[in-house]
């Protein structure tokens, strides 16, 4: 038998990234979702408005949203992003299909919670088909999240109030566990003191501008596992150089050749699992 130390490597290729990006509602996510490589849109709610890009029909069941992504792992196309628009609305979709499964009306009617601990298996599935995605056909996802003000019961200090992805706890810390870059978008805004004379001084709220924050604060939950920095502008070509400065001097893999049917499994998992 050879010795397991044959098998060790040193870095792997470079994929694409998997980010979650958040915030209130009309911050304007759109910059980041149109900005990203040839994307193309699974859309949970009716959000892209007169935006001109690609998309399937707004996902009406379960079945609609697996077999999105069934037919980008197995199909021929040239598409480098997958956008998923809106967790929050998609995570509808996913309390309604466990609650049909499981033969009640609402996953509340389950006791002791484990509604939502059946959920995590579908958002399980969701997230090994996004991989396959990733892996496979080397295309970057980007997950797009409301957000909510949520109170934090933090270890160390007195409870206080924060940003948080508008899920179920469970569900957020699946994704949030799986994602490599959580990317809260906001106002960057600063606090300025100003002399108005006799005296007097008072303090002003400027706008600098809307951005991608990207380490944790207090004031909201964000990390990225790549050291980018602190916070971008809010747009696709600066998360993009962000990540090029982040990343090693390596060249990406080339996007893989669409698979043969036979090498796919997918559909007929997601035929199995209902």
């Amino acid at each position: 038998m050879g010795s397991a130390l044959h098998s060790v490597t040193i870095g792997d290729e470079i994929r694409p990234p998997r980010t979650i990006v958040y915030g209130t509602d009309k911050i304007g996510s759109e910059r980041m979702k149109t900005g990203a490589p040839a994307p193309v849109f699974i859309r949970s709610e009716d959000g892209l408005g007169v935006l001109q890009v690609p998309a399937f029909p707004p996902a009406q069941s379960w079945d609609d949203v697996l077999g999105a992504v069934a037919a980008l792992i197995t199909e021929p196309h040239a598409y480098r992003t997958l956008v998923i628009d809106s967790l929050d609305w998609l995570e509808r979709i996913v309390w309604a299909h466990t609650a049909k499964q499981k033969g009640v009306s609402h996953l509340e009617d389950l006791q002791w919670g484990k509604g939502f601990l059946y959920a995590d298996e579908h958002w399980r599935y969701l997230l090994k088909g996004l991989d396959r995605l990733r892996s496979d056909r080397r295309m970057g996802i980007i997950l797009i999240c409301h957000s909510e003000i949520r109170r934090f019961d933090a270890p160390d200090s007195a409870p206080y109030d924060r940003y948080q992805l508008k899920l179920h706890k469970r569900a957020a810390a699946l994704v949030s566990e799986w994602a490599d870059v959580i990317a809260f978008a906001h106002f960057d805004t600063v606090i300025r003191a100003a002399d108005v004379g006799f005296n007097k001084r008072i303090t002003r709220a400027d706008d600098d501008g809307r951005v991608l924050f990207l380490a944790e604060k207090p004031a909201f939950d964000a990390g990225n596992r790549y050291g980018l920095p602190d916070k971008v502008r809010l747009d696709y070509p600066a998360y993009r150089d962000a990540l090029r400065e982040a990343l090693p001097a390596r060249t990406p893999a080339a996007p893989a050749p669409s698979p043969r049917p036979q090498e796919i499994t997918l559909p007929e998992e997601i035929a199995a699992n209902g």
